[in-house]
């Protein structure tokens, strides 16, 4: 990394994943070493669900969560 450059970092987050993987996903940033590391969690996702169908949102956010889709 180069410290005048400017960088957008896309982690991805915990829920409604896109990437075919339902772990949580975050990012720890070493701004010593200037180093970024991508880490991915389990969490729980059938609890997450239950929330969803539970507050009457639509079922597809609910069902995303175990797909990663």
């Amino acid at each position: 990394m180069e410290a005048e450059h400017k960088y957008l970092v896309n982690v991805g987050s915990v829920g409604q994943p896109r990437d075919g993987n339902p772990m949580a996903s975050f990012c720890i940033y070493d701004t010593q070493m200037q180093f970024i590391e991508l880490r991915r969690v389990v969490y729980n996702v059938q609890e997450a669900q239950r929330k969803i169908f539970e507050a009457g949102l639509p079922r597809a956010l609910g069902t995303r969560l175990e797909l990663g889709e």
